[in-house]
């Protein structure tokens, strides 16, 4: 599935694929959704629970791990027990992206990310 995003704030559209995307994030200072990927950082509005129930009806599978925070699982490589992060690893290049979990709610969604995806790394 292809959205329409920018790659600024406010700036001309640009096409993405949904599978690209490694995590989203609400910045509300802004008042926009970050659509995080490997090529770069694309925006676009609504609220965050929003992009996740309308991706995971068309088939994708996304997964809240913060307040400002929703994960590809099919995208997620590994977790960061210590510092409760999400990790994104290419397999085409060495770049790695992660973003932050809940640290309250860090077992709960630990214990759910297993359980939707396997093959999860973790690591200190």
């Amino acid at each position: 599935m292809i959205i329409s995003v920018t790659t600024e704030p406010d700036r001309g559209p640009k096409l993405l694929d949904v599978g690209t995307i490694l995590f989203i994030e609400s910045r509300s200072h802004i008042q926009r959704i970050v659509m995080h990927t490997f090529d770069g950082s694309f925006y676009t509005t609504g609220p965050l629970n929003y992009w996740e129930m309308f991706f995971n009806n068309e088939g994708y599978r996304f997964y809240n791990v913060d307040r400002s925070y929703t994960i590809n699982v099919d995208e997620l490589t590994g977790i960061n027990e210590n510092l409760k992060l999400a990790e994104f690893q290419s397999s085409q290049s060495y770049k790695k992206m992660t973003c932050t979990m809940a640290g309250l709610r860090y077992k709960k969604v630990a214990a759910a990310l297993i359980k939707l995806k396997p093959d999860i790394i973790f690591s200190n």
